[in-house]
């Protein structure tokens, strides 16, 4: 479906298996990857440092800072400062409160080893599978935080706006972990299963697989790696995760 969106191809009638369908989708979102060519914004001294990789919740499709095209409608910003590289972040972007910063500092992963070893992860995905790693109630609150808007993504944003920037969505799509395909497959089984999700309707598979997968896997890595939102993009950015016993 990625691929037809962008080529305008229409699509024949045709019954496929859901994991069928998984494996096609991810097939073609990192094939459209490629053609996808995004603008570079203009680097500012107050440029959020998630905008290089694309992940601003507030980015620009312009090339111009002031000229906002995710999330137009919001005119107050927080920031924060890594303490270590000096750069800044919207506080969504960065994923963090400022009220959590109070008397705290800030590093945005920078000073972390790459790779990460993610000892703890691996530790969990050994022992219990996917299933240890998030529970269905964790998932259900990520997406009520979602829909309700109280947790900005630039994913969820694309998704309410499914005409828009098709290059952003082509760019973002592809961003998934390094797991088995078993293990995302199960990943994938327990979002549908814990959102009651319709396995046949295949916009609830995009749904899956361009919202809720990427954000279910960062909310794994701040919730077991330690990491902060950006961090968690940088890696799905840079394909810095891999993850299975014995690696």
């Amino acid at each position: 479906m990625a691929e037809l969106e962008v080529r305008r191809i229409k699509a024949a009638n045709e019954t496929l298996f859901q994991k069928q369908l998984l494996h096609l989708r991810r097939y073609h979102a990192a094939a459209l990857a490629a053609e996808a060519v995004l603008p570079r914004l203009t680097t500012h001294d107050t440029d959020c440092l998630a905008s290089k990789i694309y992940a601003c919740t507030y980015q620009s499709m312009t090339g111009h800072r002031a000229e906002r095209s995710l999330y137009p409608d919001v005119s107050k910003f927080t920031w924060v400062q890594c303490e270590v590289c000096e750069k800044w972040l919207h506080t969504d972007c960065a994923g963090v409160q400022q009220e959590d910063l109070l008397n705290k500092s800030f590093k945005c992963g920078c000073d972390k080893p790459y790779p990460y070893p993610h000892t703890k992860l691996l530790s969990i995905l050994c022992q219990k599978g996917v299933g240890g790693l998030i529970s269905d109630e964790e998932i259900q609150e990520l997406h009520r935080q979602l829909s309700s808007g109280a947790k900005k993504s630039a994913r969820m944003f694309l998704w309410s706006h499914p005409n828009k920037f098709m290059k952003l969505r082509t760019t973002l799509r592809p961003r998934l972990p390094k797991f088995s395909t078993e293990q995302i497959d199960e990943l994938y089984e327990k979002i549908q299963t814990a959102l009651c999700l319709d396995k046949k309707d295949l916009r609830s598979v995009d749904f899956i697989l361009d919202v809720m997968l990427p954000e279910v896997t960062l909310e794994i890595l701040c919730k077991h790696g330690g990491f902060h939102r950006y961090q968690g993009e940088m890696s799905l950015a840079t394909s810095e995760l891999g993850y299975g016993c014995g690696d």
